[in-house]
Order: structure tokens, then C-alpha cells, then sequence
């Protein structure tokens, strides 16, 4: 099982003074970040929960982050996490498993044949 983090991207800051929130893992020696869709002030965020007025949206957080959790899990058990190249991995957990037909498509390159693939050819 993959291990995810609740991170302040402190890099964005919007024009209304918060940044987003986003979930971290990592996957293939890369960390990869999955926006929430909440943005808060650093002030309402300490050790991966929201504090203050916006404390209501941990319940959101939760959820997502269970999402995305057993998205993954699935993912591992069925034995096709590294089928996913890191852009396909991130818009599949973004999108909660719906991916176009295209992206399939993609060119890969696979970390242990050395050769560049197709998706399909991956599973």
C-alpha cells in the first residue's frame, strides 16, 4: 500500500492569500501530487489537518484521501499499478479511475525492459 500525505502547496499561493491542498505519494521514485480542489490559509493547517473555520473539510480530505487510497490498493491487488506512467497514474486518481480511451495510447517508457511501449502492451 502506497502511504499518502495531506500537503500545503506552499508554491501556489492564490490571490485570496491560501494555497491548495493537495495528496502526496510517491510512485516509481517520483512524488506525485493530486489536487483536492480545497484551498486554505497556512494558518488553518497543521500536521495534515485543517484547523479554525475551515476545520469542517477534513471530512472532505477523509473521503478523498480514501478514495485515492483504495484506488491504489485496487490498483495493486489486480497487479497493474506499473502499468500507469506517472501522468496516466495522476489523472486516473484525479478523475477517480475515469480515464479517455487516448490516453492508452500514450507512448511509455518501461523502467525494467528499457524500451518505450504502449499501455496496453504494459499489462
Amino acid at each position: 500500500m502506497k502511504s499518502t500525505k495531506i500537503v500545503l502547496d506552499k508554491h501556489l499561493l492564490k490571490k485570496n492569500g491560501k494555497y491548495p491542498l493537495k495528496l502526496r505519494f510517491n510512485f516509481k521514485d517520483k512524488q506525485i501530487f493530486i489536487q483536492l480542489g480545497i484551498n486554505i490559509e497556512e494558518k488553518n493547517f497543521t500536521d495534515g489537518k485543517i484547523k479554525g473555520t475551515d476545520k469542517n473539510l477534513n471530512n472532505v480530505i477523509a473521503a478523498k484521501k480514501l478514495q485515492i487510497n483504495s484506488l491504489l490498493q485496487n490498483l495493486e491487488l489486480k497487479n497493474e499499478l506499473h502499468c500507469f506512467y506517472l501522468k496516466l497514474l495522476k489523472k486516473f486518481l484525479e478523475n477517480g479511475s475515469e480515464i479517455g480511451n487516448n490516453e492508452k495510447e500514450k507512448p511509455n517508457y518501461h523502467f525494467l525492459t528499457k524500451k518505450y511501449s504502449l499501455f496496453t502492451n504494459l499489462c
